[in-house]
């Protein structure tokens, strides 16, 4: 088993098993390797779970089931993991050192100027966390700071994991810059602002951010958002330098500001954007359909649409042809409108 700080644990049985549901714990007389095969029951892991204890628990845990004999098979039907937490510390432990000294250098957190930052200070801070560029490379004791609304925290690329769970009143979210692959939003539902760009991020979940105004996933390894189209505040996406080949934007009326240059898309339609003012979709080399006839072309002006460096797209549906060739002048050669 993997806990979201990659500490893990091993247990095994060497012979077959026909377990039909257990229990492990550290309290439990029967130690599971001296029992094979399994049956139901419980029993004390081979690696104590205690292993575990103080660490994060927000985040994804994995359990990893191996079956190593021959002519066998395993199903795993479901699994569960059961947690105690502690009343907030009197001393928040903060293990990085250059997180731990930009908290305790903000007067504003450590009301009392010690070299600690106590569970207290913690809990009743409401303001922004800055922690920009400080070569931090965790972030674990944010958790505590349960009521922040803002957190600045990009450009420490040794930061590969963010667990925000905690953190339920963020607003703003700027980790740019960093080394973080994939986050889960259910819990920061709040969010207004996200920047993550430049991550090599795989996965993002947007479903739940219907209140997002500003989203930027630029320079990552995205090859969908899924779920961009219940962000239905959305006013500005910046979507490019990712492999995304399809967006469904079609519900979302208060889109300004598209900038997608640099994918992979096969067709984009943007007809159902009727407030956009800027379109950038250029480089983007299979692009064969293009349609930004949205009722509302006088409002993107000349250097406000780019489509150039798309050699396969040859016709751009538009609300007025004669409008478009005068005024927009950024397509390559072989399109037409």
């Amino acid at each position: 088993m993997t806990a979201p700080d990659t500490l893990a644990t091993t247990n095994g049985c060497d012979g077959g098993s026909s377990i039909v549901s257990g229990e492990f714990d550290d309290s439990f007389s029967t130690v599971v390797e001296n029992v094979c095969p399994l049956s139901a029951g419980n029993y004390r892991p081979q690696e104590a779970l205690s292993a575990f204890n103080d660490q994060q628990i927000y985040g994804t845990w994995e359990l990893l089931v191996y079956d190593q004999g021959p002519l066998s098979s395993i199903t795993l039907n479901n699994w569960s993991i059961t947690y105690t937490t502690t009343a907030i510390p009197s001393i928040i432990p903060i293990p990085d050192a250059n997180f731990k000294a930009s908290l305790v250098g903000n007067t504003a957190i450590n009301t009392n100027s010690d070299n600690e930052i106590q569970g207290s200070e913690a809990a009743n801070y409401t303001g922004a966390i800055d922690c920009s560029n400080l070569n931090i490379a965790s972030l674990s004791g944010l958790e505590f700071f349960t009521q922040i609304t803002s957190l600045f925290c990009g450009d420490n690329p040794q930061v590969t994991q963010l667990h925000l769970a905690a953190n339920t009143n963020l607003t703003t979210l700027d980790f740019r810059n960093n080394s973080v692959t994939a986050l889960s939003t259910d819990y920061i539902s709040s969010l207004v602002w996200l920047n993550c760009s430049n991550n090599g991020m795989t996965s993002i979940s947007t479903g739940t951010l219907t209140d997002l105004s500003d989203f930027d996933c630029s320079n990552n390894s995205l090859s969908a958002l899924s779920n961009i189209a219940l962000c239905s505040s959305l006013v500005s996406l910046n979507c490019s330098n990712n492999s995304i080949t399809t967006l469904n934007l079609a519900p979302l009326s208060s889109l300004q500001h598209f900038t997608g240059n640099d994918n992979s898309f096969l067709t984009l339609d943007l007809s159902n954007n009727p407030v956009l003012s800027t379109i950038n979709c250029s480089n983007n080399p299979d692009l064969v359909s293009l349609n930004v006839a949205n009722g509302n072309n006088a409002n993107i002006s000349n250097f406000n649409f780019i489509a150039t460096n798309t050699p396969n797209l040859s016709c751009i549906q538009v609300d007025d042809p004669t409008y478009s060739s005068n005024t927009w002048t950024l397509i390559d050669a072989t399109a037409n409108f």
